[in-house]
Formats: C-alpha cells, sequence, structure tokens
C-alpha cells in the first residue's frame, strides 16, 4: 500500500508520496526522502509559538505591524503540527526531519497514519512538545541549522533597529532627526513583513500581504527624497531662501505629504 497525497500548509501546497521505500516530500521543485530504514523513531510536535508578548505591549507601538505578525504566528501555531521523524545518515548521525501540516487535513490524518504504520513500535505520539521529542528520539538538527539561525537572528537585529528608530522620527514628525539609513531599514522590515504574509497567507488570508508590499517602497521613496528635503527645511530654518531651489521646495512638500500619508496608513493596518 502506498499513499500520495497533497498536503495545504500556511506556506503552500507541497506533494507527501509514502510508498514500500520510504517517505518522499516534494515542495517548490525540491524533493527530500527518508527511507524507511534510516528512520529511528517519530511523531508529531505542537509548533513552537514566538513569544511576543515576553516583549512588552510598546514593542507593537515602536516597530509596525509587528502586533500583526504576532497575530498570525498565533494563528500558525495553532493550525499546524510539525511531523518529526529521526533518520540516520551516512554517517551513522541521527538528524531531524520536519515537515509541516494542517492539524484539519484529511490528506495530513492519511499520511500520518500510514507513517505510523510503516514505523509501527518506532512511532512515538502525535501531541509532543518539539524539544522533548527531539531529545526524546536523540537526534539533532542538520549541520547548517544554527549558522543559519544565526544569521537569521542578526538580519532581524540590523533591520529592526533602524526600523525602530526611523518610524519613531516619522510618528514624532521631526525631519531634522531623521536618517535616512533609518527609512531603508524600516523599508526592508516592512517588505519582511509583507514575505512573511505572503508565505503564510493559506492561514491569515490571501490579500494581507499586500498593504505591506505597498509601504515597503513608499518607505525606500522616503529614505530617497530624504537628504533633499532635509538640507530644503535647514535652509528654510536658517532664513537662507536665496539658496533654496523650486525643485528642493517641491521635494520637502513631497516627502512632507507622503510622511503624513505613510504614517496615517501604517497606523491603520497596524491597529
Amino acid at each position: 500500500m502506498s499513499v500520495d497525497v497533497e498536503l495545504g500548509t500556511g506556506a503552500g501546497r507541497l506533494r507527501a508520496v509514502a510508498d514500500d521505500e520510504g517517505l518522499r516530500i516534494e515542495s517548490r521543485g525540491r524533493t527530500r526522502r527518508a527511507r524507511w530504514e534510516t528512520i529511528t523513531g517519530g511523531g508529531l510536535v505542537r509548533p513552537p509559538n514566538i513569544e511576543f508578548e515576553a516583549m512588552g505591549p510598546e514593542a507593537a507601538k515602536v516597530l509596525p505591524g509587528l502586533a500583526r505578525v504576532a497575530e498570525a504566528s498565533r494563528r500558525m501555531t495553532d493550525a499546524h503540527r510539525l511531523l518529526m521523524l529521526a533518520e540516520t545518515n551516512t554517517r551513522g548521525r541521527r538528524r531531524i526531519f520536519l515537515m509541516p501540516i494542517l492539524a484539519d487535513d484529511p490528506n495530513a490524518e492519511v499520511l500520518v497514519a500510514e507513517v505510523k504504520r510503516r514505523l509501527g513500535s518506532r512511532w512515538q505520539g502525535e501531541d509532543w512538545d518539539l524539544r522533548a521529542l527531539k531529545k526524546e528520539l536523540g537526534a539533532s538538527y542538520p549541520r547548517w541549522y544554527w549558522p543559519a539561525g544565526l544569521l537569521f537572528m542578526l538580519f532581524i537585529v540590523a533591520v529592526t533597529l533602524p526600523a525602530i528608530a526611523g518610524w519613531g522620527q516619522l510618528m514624532e514628525g521631526d525631519l531634522g532627526a531623521v536618517e535616512p539609513w533609518w527609512l531603508v531599514g524600516l523599508a526592508v522590515w516592512l517588505g519582511f513583513v509583507a514575505l512573511l504574509f505572503f508565505l503564510a497567507r493559506g492561514v491569515v488570508g490571501m490579500d494581507q500581504w499586500r498593504p505591506w508590499a505597498i509601504a515597503a517602497p513608499v518607505a525606500l521613496l522616503l529614505a530617497v527624497l530624504a537628504p533633499t528635503a532635509i538640507v530644503t527645511r535647514r535652509l528654510a530654518a536658517d532664513w537662507k531662501l536665496s539658496e533654496l531651489e523650486p525643485s528642493m521646495v517641491v521635494v520637502l512638500a513631497l516627502w512632507l505629504g507622503l510622511a503624513t500619508l505613510f504614517v496615517s496608513f501604517i497606523r491603520r493596518r497596524s491597529s
């Protein structure tokens, strides 16, 4: 008996095949295989939820989109389970094999039932904490996991710090204190939020990503216009009107109007 099903996940659809040879997962043009004889155990785990609440209620105000990301994270966690398998590689080490599945997907139930039947006594159960089952199986993550995780955290820090600063200055309306690279960080953060919602569109909604995808290039445009707008404001504040050019005044007016609309738009989307 073999099982060949399509599974829906928050990030799209994938194909899973469980036959006499093993388990095969096909997604986005990539294929992952695990042979039954190399699988030492498996089970279903609850995905870990990112504890955004630990950052405090003020975090949602200083970083646009964070509250929506936290809500999406909770919905993704509630909607999914992770099929965890421990597979012995050619060096005899046990590596983790993870596959997300929707908890209420009938096809996922068929696949899990087949995996459970194939593993027999190696199947550990269906309601595990991720760390607990990993420890029970005596397996570790692939070598690339920790370096990739570290790079991801460095990316988040590098993006969020200027994004917080840029958003704070936009909310205060203090053009003189704005640094253009802060706005570049804000644009990258908004693009990252749009990407998260796009990948999770099957759970959070098909169109949730679009407003953030629109906001990102607007923030980038503000960053491009900011140097000219800042110089123009300083000249006007110092009454050096003779040094002002009409194009500079137009850029300043455009920046101020665009910044006002941008802040209002983001506030509505974040509430």
